[in-house]
């Protein structure tokens, strides 16, 4: 279309250079040929992508031994014990309990329960095993403004004094703190038993595995 263009610009700046025909046919035929003969093809359409979606794992499958008990957790002369998968005695006839695992502690001479964690499938179940670990432990519940660890909380303190013994022998005596919570499928038993009160250590600990089972089991 430039050539045409600049042909017919020649035409009237230079009158006297009046091309023939046959001269502006050609130039016309050559504008023609030199045109493309088809549209260009189309760019290809993006589709847009969906963001992918995380399956839920099932609470049998969820890996509580991972979060039971960190480095930080508790002071270093807590020592973990054995880690087992059984309900306590008096949780024998709890249902629909997808999982659970236990594990104690040790420092010294002194042996606690140490964590409890129980996924149930529904939460009816899990509220009958609240109230049966309160009443079997003597606990009772604590307010948001004492605590603010898990969804309901219950909390009781027992201390054991020394015992003397024939001989000059003394057992030592020390300080159970015991705390429950619930955190949407889970229930979580913390006993800690030391010389000294550990209100701290225990509420610092809890808030921690709070934490931890909120990202595993909450969504």
């Amino acid at each position: 279309m430039k050539i045409l263009f600049l042909l017919f610009i020649s035409m009237i700046i230079l009158p006297a250079c009046t091309p023939s025909q046959e001269a502006i046919q050609d130039a016309i035929n050559q504008t023609q040929a030199a045109l493309p003969t088809s549209l260009p093809t189309a760019l290809p359409i993006i589709q847009p992508t969906t963001a992918p979606t995380s399956t839920p794992v099932s609470l049998s499958e969820v890996d509580l031994e991972s979060i039971l008990l960190l480095p930080g957790d508790l002071p270093t002369e807590f020592v973990a014990q054995q880690i087992k998968s059984n309900l306590p005695d008096y949780l024998k006839s709890s249902s629909n309990v997808a999982q659970v695992k236990r594990m104690g502690f040790r420092t010294v001479d002194f042996a606690s329960d140490g964590i409890m964690i129980i996924l149930f499938n529904t939460s009816e179940d899990l509220e009958k095993a609240y109230q049966i670990i309160k009443k079997e432990e003597g606990l009772h519940d604590v307010s948001k403004s004492f605590i603010d660890i898990g969804e309901i909380s219950g909390y009781a303190v027992t201390s054991i004094s020394d015992l003397y013994l024939v001989g000059g022998k003394t057992i030592y005596g020390g300080t159970s703190i015991q705390f429950i919570f619930t955190r949407c499928n889970a229930l979580v038993y913390i006993d800690i038993f030391s010389r000294a009160n550990n209100n701290e250590t225990t509420f610092t600990y809890a808030q921690r595995v709070d934490e931890r089972l909120s990202k595993l089991i909450c969504h």
